[in-house]
């Protein structure tokens, strides 16, 4: 619900400044010093814009409809069923407990994970222990592929 409601503010922020768009480049049909089909893609870009918010729309919806089936709430509570973002002020982040060692000591341990060889973007060693001359890579391997890494 509420990736859905970011995007329902984000899609009619650009529906917004397209239509203020649509405003100068219409001013400068008008003036003769811009081209009638630029004016012709711009309106076009806004109808995309418009159905972004109306399937963004769409999409809070059905996950307001699947967050009060979840609880078996009544049509009436339903309807007055929301979620609130929490504001960053309430985030209080804490200095983490385990070094990067400790984590990928226990990464490398899970069954399905190993070290993979990786080449170093910056000098192109290629390294198994996830070293180079200049910093430190970690690459892991697991079934869904490559991930990689880097610190240092």
């Amino acid at each position: 619900m509420l990736s859905s409601e970011e995007r329902i503010r984000a899609a009619t922020v650009n529906a917004d400044r397209t239509r203020e768009q649509i405003t100068l480049t219409e001013a400068m049909v008008e003036a003769g010093r811009t081209a009638r089909v630029e004016l012709l893609d711009i309106r076009s870009q806004l109808a995309r814009e418009e159905y972004d918010i109306i399937t963004a729309e769409n999409q809070y919806q059905q996950a307001s409809l699947r967050m009060a089936q979840l609880p078996q709430l009544t049509p009436q509570e339903a309807a007055s069923f929301s979620i609130t973002a929490p504001t960053l002020k309430d985030f209080r982040p804490e200095a983490p407990i385990a070094t990067v060692e400790q984590v990928m000591q226990r990464v490398l341990a899970t069954p399905g994970v190993q070290a993979a060889p990786i080449e170093c973007g910056e000098c192109g060693t290629w390294s198994r222990d996830r070293t180079c001359r200049r910093h430190t890579i970690v690459a892991l391997q697991c079934e869904r592929g490559l991930r990689l890494f880097r610190t240092g």
